[in-house]
């Protein structure tokens, strides 16, 4: 974070998993002043979605289970969020 400026643009990205898939996100950064940072971007994880090859209202009979009605792809998702910087640790007791 540049201490000369009110405004300062950056980079964030990161990346997770668990023991069966891997999510990623990438986006900017804005430094506003020194204490707040705020973030945007895009997130891809593997979500839940319904399958193509059934359409709404369709009658199914009751040998369809979930993840007949359900497959996992890799989609992408808008995120924003926002940092705060303490001067001190607010945990701490005085």
């Amino acid at each position: 974070m540049n201490n000369q400026q009110n405004f300062s643009p950056g980079f964030t990205g990161g990346l997770g998993f668990n023991f069966e898939e891997l999510s990623v996100f990438a986006g900017g950064a804005l430094g506003i002043g020194q204490n707040i940072i705020l973030t945007a971007g895009v997130a891809v994880h593997k979500q839940n979605r319904p399958n193509t090859d059934y359409t709404v209202g369709q009658a199914i009979d009751s040998s369809v289970t979930s993840d007949n009605l359900n497959k996992m792809q890799y989609r992408v998702n808008p995120f924003v969020g926002i940092s705060f910087r303490f001067d001190k640790n607010p945990f701490v007791a005085k």
